[in-house]
């Protein structure tokens, strides 16, 4: 039996499965497994980053990293970013000009954000802060070329070529980790490191985004970048409330803590966003659904599949955690703990398939509502917790903002 038949028989065996699972097995199989191999490398070069960072950094200097790179994260509302979705929806519906008109736009609202982080950088400047002066300086220059360097992605996203976005993250891991090391080798200064990695994804990513832009056809929607823009109010708010633990923690408890906070949610954080990545490949095909009450029984059905999924994933990491964190960060012994409890809210993970849903359906008015829920939640229960609790009241803050929003959202696509 030869190869050729061997592959047809499998692609007639995946065919037929679509009678058993609801779900087209073919196009996901061709797919996820470039999203899935994506993921393990974003997820293994995060991991090995932080290892690198926990090695070579003290705990102040690690916290003022992770300062820094919230900061910045923080600020990529300027840079629209419900656009992202905006290009994946046009591009798979080919109106490839989208791509272009979107990036058009951020690169304008983004100066926005500069001018945040050129204020910032003076107000450090005054205080003394050199190491936040010259970093706030830097990233103020660059910012709209940040927000706009990573989509090829989205582009390719549209186009369903998984493959290609899988080859483009590897390269950019396998420059920048070694120029961290390297950079981390030679000095410790926080500064330099945020330039080093920085640039290097920077120039790696617009490349491959300014190649791309070349070969997109006419085609344009503007009700697209509309939408785009509606959302970026909602990602602002999610950008928001993903962010502001980061930047009150280091204000309340100092840079140290910030850094015990960051080790301890990493590998949580990298599972959730692994499984929320696996959805990517679906999101072309079911931009074009209509939301019937048949597709919503299914959504619900792969909703509480995935849920228990998740369940069983938090019950193998309270089990092997101790192990893990002990091997790969032996100087923050602290961190194990509320790793543990941080990993509770994989649980409530499988929320993002009932999000794709409203996305679907170009639900703008829900969106808001679920997003406004939980970041306000979150935000209260961050102000009332960590005075009181610590890092801990910064993961419980989490969770239970989650959980009210799971629940939620959950009640809106149910009752809709």
């Amino acid at each position: 039996m030869n190869f050729s038949t061997i592959r047809e028989k499998i692609k007639t065996t995946l065919l037929r499965s679509k009678k058993y699972t609801g779900i087209d097995v073919l196009y996901y199989a061709k797919n996820s497994s470039w999203v899935t191999l994506k993921n393990i490398v974003l997820a293994v070069n995060g991991i090995i980053l932080s290892v690198i960072f926990a090695y070579f950094l003290s705990q102040t200097s690690y916290g003022e990293y992770k300062y820094i790179m919230s900061v910045v994260a923080l600020l990529s509302f300027t840079g629209l970013p419900g656009m992202k979705t905006a290009v994946i929806m046009g591009v798979s519906q080919k109106y490839e000009a989208v791509a272009k008109k979107a990036i058009t736009e951020i690169i304008k609202y983004s100066i926005f954000g500069s001018f945040i982080l050129f204020a910032l950088s003076l107000y450090y400047y005054t205080t003394g802060n050199i190491v936040f002066t010259l970093s706030m300086s830097y990233l103020g220059m660059i910012l709209p070329f940040r927000h706009i360097a990573s989509y090829h992605q989205y582009i390719l996203e549209g186009k369903k070529d998984f493959g290609k976005i899988f080859k483009i993250n590897l390269l950019v891991a396998c420059t920048t980790t070694p120029l961290t090391l390297g950079t981390l080798l030679l000095t410790q200064k926080v500064y330099i490191i945020v330039v080093v990695v920085i640039t290097s994804q920077l120039i790696i990513n617009l490349y491959f985004t300014q190649r791309l832009l070349k070969t997109l056809n006419p085609n344009f929607d503007l009700k697209k970048i509309s939408y785009g823009k509606k959302i970026s109010w909602v990602s602002m708010i999610s950008i928001f409330a993903q962010e502001i633990d980061k930047i009150i923690i280091p204000q309340l408890l100092g840079f140290s803590n910030l850094a015990i906070y960051s080790i301890a949610i990493l590998i949580p954080r990298q599972l959730s966003n692994f499984s929320r990545q696996l959805m990517q490949p679906a999101l072309p095909k079911l931009s074009k659904w209509k939301m019937t009450q048949d597709n919503k029984k299914f959504i619900l059905k792969k909703f509480f599949q995935l849920t228990i999924l998740m369940t069983l994933m938090t019950t193998l990491y309270w089990i092997v955690s101790p192990y893990i964190m002990h091997l790969l960060f032996p100087k923050y012994p602290e961190s194990v703990f509320y790793s543990r409890i941080a990993a509770i809210s994989l649980i409530m993970a499988p929320i993002s398939l009932i999000v794709f849903s409203f996305h679907i359906q170009s639900a703008t008015r829900i969106i808001y509502k679920t997003t406004i829920v939980f970041t306000m939640f979150r935000l209260l229960f961050l102000v009332l917790f960590i005075p009181k609790f610590g890092l801990l009241g910064a993961l419980f803050a989490e969770i239970i903002a989650r959980m009210i929003n799971s629940t939620y959202s959950l009640y809106i696509f149910v009752k809709k």
